[in-house]
């Protein structure tokens, strides 16, 4: 029976008499005649030389399966672009000892190279096993779907979602339009210089009706607006993705015209749910996902920052509504503008599942799109702990301190008893005196110990001994004083009437 295959895939001239009705004359045909029944498309051809987890994966196991006579997955090959299906109903009609030739010669026309990594996926596939379909082992898996690979090294992964967000006004839409957009579609590096792997079309969704706005901004820019596709039959058409047919015309989209990324502006636009509800924002963002993993591409949905706290221990504000938005997020950019320099705008990754997070970047909003520049320099807030033992530094500097001053002193700043406590005994040579009835700080490490004083000779053994506990709460002084001199505080051991004047007037 005659597949049913789509003929804008193919050469309508003869692939139906080569392939279809005659499978036997593709053996006999010269290569001349058989190249020029292959289907070809833009989307194959890109795909295939970016070594994509379709070609690689899927059309490869496709084909294991037709020569081995095993039953197909055919929710799997629906969900493959038109152009695979033509490759899958091909391989179908021709004998099973040609499969692997046939798929030899198809990819190595479609790319103009040679069949090496699809050949090599064809014949290392283990379909020994009772149920092929199903990945027993993260093996199986790395065969299907291979590994993470990169739109924005790094920043944005393919065949994931990225979020990107921002409070209104700082320029989510201008980044995503004049920096990413544009290294996609002419095929040039990103903010950080990173090279784009790819040259290809995008598909914008604008979901806030600010088509006007942006065409002007493409043309100021520079930008070609051929190399941007809208998603609606009609030019100004929005999208649901609450509605399976809107998500369906974007794949349809996406797959017709090579399109390398698709972006998302705003996402709140992009369906009629309660974005505070896991459930609802579940199913979206689950929606997006899947679209993202079938097609293999990124996809960028823009999103809001929740309203800032009025009380900063909570933080910075994060992404508006509920948690599943970012949960299902596979990296997640933030910009944000400094309030001493509001011209400069901060890049900023704040979730990235597959990589190291990269260093923050920084932009201007020019006449000609986006320049890059340094992200401003934020002093580092110093935890409570260091703060205390900066505080203890500074005071004892010029002498001894009363206890009641440096815990005055603590309390100003912030800092808790406990915390300066817990810093003093972390300093080498801080310890504190009674002094009639009060208690002194100071620290011992800045006098001049001189040579070390002779240790004792009834004071060989001496380990078993517990040391006194300490009074006032003050964490136990180390067994070696100051300056590297072991009998320096021996005075704490409680060596009974064999202890030597002294050794027991060095306690204090």
């Amino acid at each position: 029976m005659t597949p049913d295959i789509d003929p804008d895939f193919c050469t309508p001239s003869q692939f139906r008499p080569a392939f279809a009705s005659e499978p036997k004359a593709v053996q006999a045909n010269s290569d001349n005649e058989q190249s020029r029944n292959i289907p070809t498309s833009p989307t194959l051809i890109s795909r295939v030389k970016r070594g994509g987890k379709l070609t690689d994966g899927r059309l490869a196991w496709v084909a294991k399966q037709i020569e081995l006579g095993r039953t197909l997955d055919l929710g799997l090959i629906a969900r493959m672009p038109e152009d695979y299906k033509s490759i899958v109903a091909l391989l179908k009609e021709v004998p099973t000892e040609s499969i692997r030739e046939t798929l030899s010669r198809l990819v190595a026309e479609i790319t103009q190279s040679n069949e090496t990594e699809v050949l090599k996926a064809f014949d290392t596939f283990d379909l020994s096993s009772p149920d092929p379909a199903s990945a027993k082992t993260m093996a199986d898996v790395e065969k299907i779907v291979g590994g993470v690979k990169w739109l924005w090294e790094s920043w944005i992964p393919e065949g994931f979602v990225t979020l990107i967000g921002a409070h209104p006004g700082v320029g989510k839409s201008t980044f995503a339009l004049a920096s990413i957009v544009r290294a996609v579609n002419e095929g040039e590096v990103f903010l950080d210089g990173t090279q784009a792997p790819c040259k290809g079309k995008v598909l914008w969704c604008d979901t806030e009706a600010t088509h006007a706005g942006n065409v002007d901004r493409l043309h100021q820019w520079g930008m070609d607006p051929q190399e941007i596709i809208v998603p609606g039959d009609h030019e100004l058409d929005g999208i649901n993705i609450e509605q399976e047919d809107d998500v369906e015309r974007l794949r349809e989209r996406a797959e017709l015209e090579d399109v390398q990324l698709i972006v998302i502006d705003s996402l709140r636009n992009a369906h009629k749910g309660n974005e505070n509800d896991s459930g609802q924002m579940y199913k979206v963002m689950h929606r997006l996902a899947t679209l993202a993993q079938e097609l293999g591409i990124a996809v960028i949905a823009i999103h809001h920052l929740g309203k800032p706290h009025a009380n900063p221990k909570f933080g910075k504000p994060t992404l508006r509504g509920s948690s599943a938005i970012v949960a299902l997020a596979r990296s997640v950019i933030t910009l944000e503008r400094p309030t001493d320099k509001p011209q400069t705008i901060v890049v900023r990754c704040e979730k990235c599942n597959f990589s190291k997070r990269p260093e923050d970047l920084a932009f201007q909003i020019t006449d000609t799109g986006v320049t890059k520049c340094d992200p401003p320099r934020t002093k580092r807030k110093l935890k409570k702990l260091e703060q205390a033992h900066a505080l203890i530094e500074e005071k004892l500097e010029s002498g001894e301190v009363s206890a009641n001053e440096m815990v005055a002193a603590a309390k100003e700043k912030g800092i808790s008893k406990k915390t300066l406590d817990l810093a003093k005994a972390d300093m080498d040579g801080v310890r504190s005196d009674k002094v009639g009835r009060s208690w002194q700080w100071k620290n011992t490490a800045k006098d001049d110990c001189g040579e070390s004083a002779p240790i004792p000779d009834n004071l060989d053994n001496v380990d078993h001994l517990e040391p006194e506990p300490h009074s006032e709460g003050d964490a136990q002084v180390s067994a070696q004083g100051p300056c590297g001199n072991p009998a320096a505080h021996v005075g704490t051991l409680n060596l009974g009437s064999g202890l030597v004047p002294e050794a027991r007037s060095a306690q204090r």
